[in-house]
């Protein structure tokens, strides 16, 4: 998909302008590792690794980074990757270019979380039910993942 599309089709999608891409954190249940083992309990209680991914609006990942401890927050995963270093230095795929994330996550100039404004309940109401609709299409990708993660492969007898 070129970029100058993804826009257009995040817009088709639920009428949210600029959007590149929706920014998420996935925990991925582990075995407990033999060392730092507590590094590695997340907030449920389980050994994970605290993944974050970018996807676009046809569920393709841009942006995979899985190498942090389930205890770590996916505010300070983002702060951390590659991909916060490059956007705050200016990087978009196109002009005024945003991503979204959820509450987790700051609000900056090229980072949306769900916050409401000083507008009316209406508009805010409008920009919420935007940004929640937009963003879900990062946990299908999510969830198209998952579900290749726990098919069972058969070979033939």
């Amino acid at each position: 998909m070129h970029a100058e599309n993804i826009a257009h089709d995040y817009m088709q999608y639920a009428n949210f302008p600029r959007v590149s891409g929706c920014v998420d954190g996935v925990l991925f249940k582990i075995d407990a590792p033999t060392e730092n083992e507590s590094h590695y309990v997340d907030r449920k209680g389980n050994h994970s690794i605290n993944a974050m991914m970018v996807a676009g609006p046809d569920l393709t990942f841009y942006y995979v980074s899985a190498k942090w401890p389930g205890s770590v927050a996916d505010a300070r995963v983002l702060r951390c990757s590659s991909l916060c270093t490059r956007w705050e230095n200016g990087f978009r795929p196109f002009s005024n270019a945003i991503l979204l994330g959820d509450s987790a996550y700051p609000l900056k100039t090229w980072l949306i979380p769900p916050l409401i404004g000083e507008g009316t309940a209406e508009s805010n109401e409008r920009f919420l039910r935007s940004h929640r609709s937009t963003r879900r299409l990062v946990e299908c990708a999510y969830g198209m993942l998952s579900n290749i993660e726990h098919q069972k492969l058969t070979l033939p007898d």
